[in-house]
């Protein structure tokens, strides 16, 4: 996929913490981490916040390259990815924004960033889920943050 100018789904990838070269995962505690990978915070951030950069980004990314004003936007999955993704849609215009999750917590959460409403999807059948995209056009734009959701 370089060709195509996406080296974050190619699959020679060499990133810190994902694809092949990588020797230690994104998520321990400590980690050696090449200087390449590092970069030098301008803004005053204390490290909770600079940490939450990285999933904010992936957000970012996906929603820059869609144009999310004006439509409504169902986010699946309310963890730090969907998260962002509720906030950002509604920065860039989204009419609006619902959350889908089986947590209730990270529901209560996607209302604090910014949905407009919230699925429980422990709360609601299969069936019922499904009809509610089958029997409406009403999500045109449908971001998966999370495959264990349903």
């Amino acid at each position: 996929m370089l060709q195509e100018g996406r080296g974050d789904i190619c699959q020679r990838m060499d990133q810190y913490g994902h694809g092949r070269g990588t020797m230690h995962g994104g998520c321990g505690q400590y980690s050696l981490v090449p200087a390449r990978y590092c970069y030098a915070l301008t803004a005053p951030l204390t490290p909770d916040q600079a940490v939450l950069l990285e999933p904010m980004g992936v957000a970012h990314n996906a929603l820059e390259a869609i144009s999310v004003a004006g439509e409504d936007v169902l986010v699946l999955g309310c963890g730090p990815v969907g998260l962002f993704a509720i906030a950002i849609a509604k920065a860039l215009g989204a009419r609006a924004v619902y959350g889908m999750d089986q947590v209730s917590g990270k529901l209560e959460l996607a209302r604090t960033m910014g949905a407009s409403r919230v699925i429980h999807t422990g709360k609601v059948s299969g069936i019922r889920v499904s009809c509610m995209f089958k029997s409406s056009s009403h999500f045109k734009i449908v971001i998966e943050c999370d495959i264990s959701i349903l």
